[in-house]
């Protein structure tokens, strides 16, 4: 028996990417994370047994929660022959319909979002965009609800 990698290049790179891209912003990044402990299903969603299966035996690579761990979104790194294997290809198919099922965005990436253009990468222009989104809307439902207060009054 032997101890192995736990992330490849890519995998670690989109790691520190993420990390970094998030830091002082209150979202925690959490690495290779079993669906299961970030999707419930529920008798009402009649799942067939390949997806049931799926969710107890399949991760994510990466999932990003906000302060109180409630999962935002999740973050696949998809390898340079990732497509090239069917059964990899199905196992994708059932992850992207319980990500949607569960409403969780699911972020498939490669490489490409990984390399340097210009100031920073695609992946950290991304996370730039999501934090940005999600203080704009904070701010939105601010003042609806002012707005919503006032009409009271």
């Amino acid at each position: 028996m032997k101890k192995k990698q736990i992330q490849n290049k890519w995998e670690r790179q989109a790691n520190d990417v993420l990390r970094a891209s998030l830091v002082d912003t209150g979202y925690l990044v959490f690495a290779s994370v079993a669906l299961r402990d970030v999707i419930e299903s529920e008798k009402k969603d009649q799942l067939g047994k390949k997806l049931r299966e799926h969710i107890q035996t399949s991760h994510f690579d990466f999932v990003v929660a906000n302060q109180q761990a409630d999962p935002e979104f999740a973050v696949e790194f998809d390898g340079m022959y990732h497509h090239t294997k069917p059964k990899q290809s199905e196992a994708d198919v059932r992850k992207n319909r319980l990500c949607c099922l569960a409403e969780l965005p699911l972020w498939r990436i490669d490489s490409t979002e990984l390399y340097e253009h210009g100031a920073y990468c695609i992946l950290a222009f991304m996370i730039e965009r999501f934090v940005a989104w999600r203080k704009e809307c904070e701010s939105i439902e601010q003042e609806i609800a002012e707005y919503v207060s006032a009409l009271d009054d």
